[in-house]
């Protein structure tokens, strides 16, 4: 980047602002649009993936779910790309990492990356279009938003992309469990809206609010763009400026989420979720306990409540984790328990799933005593350590997956969408380095805090969801009585014009682009394309008879070994019991020491025990199949020894028959599949349905499809000492 200092104009932008930012290896540039006010924020360093966002401040009045709904309109055709899914079209020609829209509480947010520099232009031109100078047809409202539609029988329905989707979310459980944790406690602000619309709202919405919505939104005065990567400031602010930003005038946006008052006194509420015919309600209910924290610009409170979720629910033997897991009063922890950062006020929640809802005031009392004895008598150092080292890790850590700079992207926009500098909770080393001498000199530093933030805390809510066979019912009750309604109003003018406009609607479907407009979609040429081949050197060696494969790459500091075993011949009772056995052996317990002292061990000395199954067919005989057991684990490259001694000791001596921890451990694997069911059908149905196509698929859907989820219900239906000990002796063999 050519020399400029704060203060100092380009291509339209002003530089507020230099940080260094050494644990990124680049500086942070603070950047504003002289005519709009667009803040921008460029992490410049080496790194050649890059990736920019436009993210926009989109908060919530109701619950037609009109930020939800423009999330997926604006990417079905601009301005300069008047095509109908610009989004594909551009994926077909691309290198990107990552290329995706979201739209979070009060956010919406437009993320891509790629590491070929003219695909990553590409792709902001086609966004920045997008969101800037959508076409917003109203064909593509009743498409992803609501439209009225008879069906054969001349029935009038509802449909749209989004409207079934939420239909979809508030049919699953643990959503409506995890939805109604923050919002029951801001009931003043526009957090108790759903972003995302409720079934019976998103009707709502008229194509004119709609509209209206974006026009007053989606402006560069109320947009943050974040641009991380090798790619050099100007150039970008070059392009931004010239294309997009030049025509623009600031505009002032009201966002501002309203102040929730605080309680004097704790809240509850019941809700009812989904309850198929055949099932009994007994069991299945879900209480969660939810405080209201501090303001996110805190970045020192932000990782201390970061590192405190650590050590009261990271593993099993975590204090809060066990007591709610061996209360008795429920089946295992609510998958929504812990701290929630994508709010501007942060939120805790702990949760128990599998139970019923008169546990309601022993469940209240488990945690409420749980936390006046860890003020009491304190927490282990040890698990301070290790929680401390855990965050740190993860932090440390280059996960592969999805980009760097995206994770770093979440981090920045958490305090700067709300008026923070874009480095208020980017930053960590800092921070970390500041909590570590807190805790240092003041021993009771996290007692403190479960003292402040949770003892004296009576901003807390109780939700209780229980399903509830009526549920479903009730819903649909609801939404035939607005569509009769509507029918009964409907003359023959309404009807022609419901009909015209899906017939519309079908003809936009079903004709294709034009392909001049096709054309204009940017893409990558075979000349674009990198020449240089990216070779990863692995060297191989033998212990014993063990071939061991070394691959020395930079990772930070953290070292990654993976276990494989051949794992052919056996039955197909005990294939379906393989996801039990290697979760026993990553989660089990040692001949001298209990399981939640393991998990306790792992968190000090590793930053992560895990294992998966893999059947693939042998190169380059297709016939052969090869079944896998894998077990990873990654460790700080000084803890090592103390972390490979552990994991030897439990591949040689986990105690993988023990009764509580069997019944434990199968009760968790039901509830979590029963859980990804609804927002995962799509994954289920295509891997059942591909299974019948290869036996390496088939093997799959035993391990991890819906094979497995009925023969976990198979085994749970009886968990005597009697079932157990035969369980036991099989994972033994």
């Amino acid at each position: 980047m050519q020399t400029i200092k704060p203060g100092d104009s380009i291509h339209g932008f002003t530089l507020v602002s230099v940080s260094d930012q050494e644990e990124y290896k680049g500086k942070g540039y603070t950047f504003k649009h002289n005519k709009t006010g667009m803040e921008l924020f460029h992490l410049h360093n080496n790194d050649t993936e890059n990736l920019f966002s436009f993210s926009f401040k989109t908060p919530a009045y109701d619950n037609s779910g009109v930020a939800h709904i423009l999330e997926h309109s604006v990417l079905s055709g601009s301005k300069q790309y008047p095509v109908k899914d610009p989004f594909m079209a551009l994926m077909k020609g691309s290198m990107n990492t990552f290329l995706n829209a979201m739209t979070y509480p009060e956010k919406t947010v437009y993320p891509a990356a790629s590491p070929v520099e003219k695909d990553y232009f590409n792709m902001m031109s086609v966004y920045a279009d997008a969101v800037f100078f959508p076409l917003l047809k109203k064909e593509v409202f009743h498409q992803e938003g609501h439209r009225l539609e008879f069906d054969d029988e001349g029935h009038l329905n509802i449909v749209g992309i989004v409207f079934n989707e939420m239909k979809g979310a508030y049919s699953d459980h643990d959503s409506i469990v995890g939805e109604w944790c923050y919002r029951s406690l801001l009931p003043d602000t526009q957090y108790y809206y759903d972003s995302g619309g409720e079934p019976e709202a998103i009707p709502d919405l008229t194509y004119g609010q709609f509209k209206e919505y974006h026009e007053t939104y989606y402006h560069p005065s109320n947009c943050k763009v974040f641009l991380y990567g090798n790619i050099p400031s100007e150039k970008q602010l070059q392009f931004l400026e010239d294309k997009f930003l030049n025509t623009f005038e600031y505009k002032a946006v009201n966002t501002e989420i309203r102040e929730q008052k605080r309680w004097n006194k704790p809240y509850s509420l019941e809700l009812t979720s989904p309850l198929t015919e055949n099932e009994k309600p007994e069991g299945k209910s879900t209480i969660a306990l939810n405080w209201l924290m501090n303001d996110i610009g805190n970045p020192l409170e932000l990782l201390s409540l970061e590192v405190l979720s650590e050590i009261l629910l990271a593993n099993t033997g975590s204090p809060l984790y066990k007591a709610v897991v061996d209360s008795g009063l429920g089946e295992d922890l609510s998958p929504v328990s812990g701290l929630e950062t994508d709010v501007r006020e942060l939120i805790f929640s702990v949760g128990i799933r599998g139970t019923d809802p008169d546990k309601k005031e022993a469940f209240e009392k488990l945690i409420e005593d749980e936390f006046l004895n860890l003020t009491k008598n304190g927490l282990l150092p040890d698990i301070i350590r290790g929680a401390l080292k855990r965050v740190e890790f993860r932090n440390r850590e280059i996960k592969g997956g999805a980009p760097f700079g995206l994770r770093l992207m979440g981090k920045t926009l958490r305090g700067w969408l709300h008026g923070y500098s874009p480095e208020t909770t980017l930053e960590f080393t800092r921070w970390m380095e500041k909590l570590k001498t807190s805790v240092t000199e003041d021993n009771r530093y996290f007692e403190k805090l479960i003292e402040k933030l949770f003892v004296q805390n009576k901003h807390r809510s109780t939700i209780i969801v229980r399903p509830d066979s009526e549920h479903t019912t009730k819903q649909e009750e609801a939404l035939n009585l607005r569509i009769n309604n509507i029918q009964t109003t409907l003359n023959k003018e309404k009807e022609d014009l419901i009909r015209k406009d899906n017939e519309t609607l079908r003809i936009f479907q079903d004709t294709p682009d034009s392909e001049a407009d096709t054309l204009k979609i940017p893409s990558l040429s075979l000349e674009d394309l990198p020449r240089d081949i990216t070779y990863i050197n692995t060297d191989l060696l033998h212990i014993g008879d063990i071939p061991v494969y070394s691959h020395d790459l930079f990772t930070n500091g953290i070292d990654y070994v993976d276990f494989s075993f051949d794992i052919k011949g056996l039955s197909e009772e005990e294939n379906s019991f393989l996801p039990l056995f290697t979760k026993i052996i990553t989660s089990g317990s040692l001949p001298d020491i209990p399981y939640n002292e393991v998990a306790r061990l792992l968190t000090l000395n590793t930053g992560g025990f895990g294992s998966f199954l893999e059947s693939a067919l042998v190169h380059p005989d297709r016939n052969l199949v090869r079944d896998i057991a894998f077990f990873r684990v990654k460790f700080l490259e000084n803890d090592y020894k103390k972390a490979l001694d552990l994991i030897f000791r439990l591949f040689t001596e986990s105690k993988i028959s023990e009764e509580k921890r069997l019944k434990d451990v199968l009760t968790e694997m039901k509830n979590d599949y029963i859980s990804a069911i609804i927002p995962s059908g799509n994954a289920f149905a295509n891997l059942r349905a591909s299974s019948r196509l290869s036996e390496t698929l088939r093997r799959e859907e035993r391990w991890r499809g819906i094979d497995q989820l009925l023969f976990l219900n198979r085994v749970n239906e009886d968990l005597g000492s009697d079932s157990l000990k035969k369980i036991g002796d099989i994972l033994e063999t």
